[in-house]
């Protein structure tokens, strides 16, 4: 009788133990997943970074002249030559 309730307990631990082991390897793979998928995002997030810092680079290295000054005019003031017409309009770009 006894050997039939060790050989029972011994069945219930062995399941117990491959459960949670189960459960552990499902938790660590949920864990690699996020972060497969955050590291995808910060990949993608530092080439916008490195783009915008190369784009910032040319403009410290451009030479202030006067094409530099009637670009940067227009693009960050908004600004345009008298003699030009502007034309607004609601549409997105």
């Amino acid at each position: 009788m006894r050997r039939k309730h060790t050989a029972l307990f011994i069945k219930v631990l062995a399941v117990f133990f491959a459960a949670v082991g189960i459960f552990t390897v499902m938790r660590l793979q949920l864990q690699r997943n996020e972060l497969l998928e955050e590291m995808e995002q910060l990949r993608a997030e530092y080439e916008e970074n490195a783009a915008t810092i190369e784009e910032l680079k040319e403009d410290l290295e451009a030479p202030v002249d006067l094409e530099y000054i009637i670009r940067v005019a227009r693009e960050r003031l908004g600004l345009c030559m008298p003699y030009e017409i502007v034309f607004y309009n609601d549409l997105a770009h």
